[in-house]
């Protein structure tokens, strides 16, 4: 619970000396490198089954990567 109140406070502090950038932005950037994160780490042939079953945002995640070829997803 203290982990969360330092980052809503850290959070905070970001939106009010940003310079134009928003707390959104900055939990949006977070989620993108979480579900590439998560979606390069399973292995395919479970995400092949979630495909297969309709689906989760995480595999969908890895076909549109696996798509895209090596490289072309990811920007530091």
């Amino acid at each position: 619970m203290e982990d969360a109140r330092q980052l809503a406070k850290e959070l905070k502090k970001l939106e009010r000396g940003s310079g134009g950038r928003s707390i959104w932005g900055v939990v949006s950037r977070v989620w993108v490198e979480l579900l590439y994160y998560a979606a390069n780490h399973c292995e395919s042939k479970q995400h092949a089954a979630h495909l297969s079953k309709g689906g989760e945002i995480v595999s969908f995640v890895w076909l549109l990567m696996a798509h895209m070829g090596p490289g072309k997803h990811h920007r530091a």
